[in-house]
């Protein structure tokens, strides 16, 4: 009788070594998953349904360490085993999208690229970029972060905390000046915002900065087209084309009724823009046009620089 029950207890023990080993095998799978705002239960039923691991020997791995799922989205790939699949889990093992800003995007663009590649939410970025309290926390003495988002390839996860992505782009400027030996003011930083979104090529932006000095100097309005279009984007009024009339509207941005300079960058400028603004070209120029290609004609002179204009025209 003993024989048989340590047959019994054999057979047993050999059945439950196998469905541990089945449950616990690893196997290849190549599956991404967002499990953000999803509690525990729904979380592990759709690791399971998506066949990455069985959710009882998750949940059991969870328990018995005494660990939290931390919720966004991952991705499995590869030969993984479930005790992987709970590390990756436990640890916050978020997948990263790669998100390139290119310069001259203002917040208002970045934003939108955020929300586009779902990172975060466009309105959540806008309200931390434009936060002068969250600006001064961070060591900025002006209203947000406009102008000092430094233009790069970057990598976040998705849902994203927006205040992260800020603090990673302005300490990105921060090193990238650090690193270039530039200690920009704020009035550098405005003026290569314009020059950013002024001249479309490097070899005319040293020119671009000798103009906005040049009229600064003698207290003629910049008349910028680019500081319009930011006055029409902060007021929501902006279309995607500048027209005459647009030229009249009211703000502090509206560089051609205001004098000097706008109250903050228009834009996150170029390394090469910053270093046009605190390194201008020598040049009398006070006018410029762009041709359909974008390249810049220079002038002296109101009179021939409507010349000008009227021989692209």
């Amino acid at each position: 009788m003993q024989k048989i029950y340590r047959q019994i207890s054999f057979i047993s023990l050999g059945v439950f070594l196998i469905a541990v080993f089945w449950l616990f095998r690893p196997h290849l799978v190549n599956k991404t998953i967002d499990i953000y705002g999803l509690n525990k239960e729904k979380a592990l039923n759709e690791i399971s349904k998506e066949g990455i691991a069985n959710k009882y020997v998750l949940e059991a791995l969870f328990y018995i360490r005494n660990a939290h799922i931390k919720y966004g989205e991952y991705k499995f790939s590869g030969i993984v085993s479930p005790f992987e699949v709970y590390k990756k889990l436990a640890r916050g093992e978020f997948l990263l999208h790669k998100i390139t800003i290119p310069e001259g995007f203002d917040t208002y663009e970045i934003a939108k690229r955020l929300k586009d590649d779902d990172i975060c939410s466009q309105k959540a970025f806008l309200k931390y970029a434009q936060d002068k309290s969250y600006a001064k926390a961070l060591g900025l003495s002006q209203d947000g972060f406009e102008g000092y988002l430094f233009p790069d390839t970057y990598f976040f996860y998705k849902h994203e905390n927006p205040k992260e992505i800020i603090s990673i782009m302005y300490n990105t400027f921060k090193k990238t000046m650090k690193e270039n030996h530039l200690n920009p003011t704020k009035d550098d930083v405005i003026i290569a915002s314009i020059v950013e979104k002024e001249a479309k090529f490097k070899k005319d932006k040293p020119l671009v900065a000798s103009v906005i000095y040049n009229r600064l100097q003698k207290h003629m309005p910049l008349q910028m087209d680019s500081t319009v279009v930011y006055a029409l984007k902060k007021a929501g009024k902006w279309n995607g084309v500048l027209t005459r009339k647009d030229i009249s509207i009211k703000s502090p941005y509206n560089t051609y009724i205001v004098k000097g300079l706008p109250p903050t960058p228009i834009c996150n400028p170029s390394i090469n823009s910053i270093k046009s603004a605190m390194h201008p070209a020598k040049s009398d120029y006070l006018y410029f046009v762009n041709d359909k290609k974008g390249d810049l004609y220079f002038n002296k002179s109101l009179k021939n620089h409507i010349r000008q204009i009227n021989q692209l025209n």
